[in-house]
């Protein structure tokens, strides 16, 4: 794979373009936005940095899609219901249209089991399925600190309030910031599934993919442990979890499903 496009060269779009040619897996990056030079002057500033952080990936800044043409990865930021309309519009396969969130709600739910318990975050494995927000589904259940199952070592009020913490994560930042949102951890948490897609690697990772009857769940993208490679979702993975997480996911996807209705319904007036 040679070409990955990023659609928005606002912060989470051109730090995400950043990632991704630091990583030095394609011969170009090219981000593309409605507001004329931004992309280009993000580009050019970008590749004046290669020299320093010894990567060979060219940024290309457009405001013509055209210049996306033959692009191997295309990265955008919405999700859930969203992804659905995305793969509708494009007509693509199920499969390779997917959206990102599991990845950064599993990241701060990690960051903060890591403060909670004074280790490192590397010490820590942490996962969250479902969507993004309200209806985020964490998997205690699997969440481990030094191989050591979490709910072995928190108590069930104390993994709540890290939940409620993970949850509201993203709304914290955009309070502390006002103005804008979160996107160092975002483009991290995008980067990371191009990187797997563009090496082909299979890796697993929290993504929202289409359901065929995993987890009792049909028609539907929803957050769930799946491998990325150069066909894009290429297995979704049911791990053993509680009944309690099982049927929290399948709560999160009727509220996708409902959300998904509400999109036809707009687009049918």
């Amino acid at each position: 794979m040679n070409k990955v496009t990023v659609v928005g060269a606002g912060k989470y779009g051109s730090m995400t373009a950043l990632r991704i040619a630091e990583y030095d897996i394609v011969q170009e990056v090219v981000m593309t936005d409605i507001v004329e030079g931004l992309p280009q002057g993000l580009a050019l500033d970008i590749n004046q940095s290669r020299f320093v952080e010894q990567f060979n990936t060219k940024l290309i800044g457009t405001n013509d899609y055209k210049d996306t043409e033959g692009s191997d990865v295309v990265v955008t930021n919405p999700l859930d219901q969203m992804t659905t309309l995305a793969a509708d519009v494009s007509g693509l396969p199920k499969n390779k249209v997917m959206g990102q969130a599991g990845i950064l709600d599993s990241s701060r739910f990690a960051y903060f089991i890591a403060e909670k318990l004074s280790v490192d975050t590397s010490d820590v494995y942490a996962l969250t399925l479902g969507s993004h927000g309200e209806t985020m589904v964490p998997v205690p259940s699997l969440c481990t600190v030094k191989g050591e199952p979490l709910t072995d070592i928190l108590s069930e009020s104390d993994i709540n309030e890290l939940v409620e913490k993970t949850s509201n994560g993203g709304a914290e930042i955009v309070g502390l910031l006002k103005t804008g949102s979160a996107y160092f951890a975002p483009a991290s948490s995008a980067a990371v599934m191009v990187k797997s897609i563009v090496n082909n690697s299979d890796e697993i990772f929290p993504v929202c993919a289409w359901l065929e009857g995993q987890y009792g769940i049909d028609d539907v993208y929803l957050g769930v442990p799946a491998k990325l490679g150069k066909d894009g979702v290429t297995e979704v993975i049911e791990f053993e979890i509680t009944e309690h997480e099982k049927n929290a996911l399948i709560d999160a996807s009727n509220a996708v499903k409902a959300k998904v209705e509400e999109l036809n319904n707009i687009k049918n007036q």
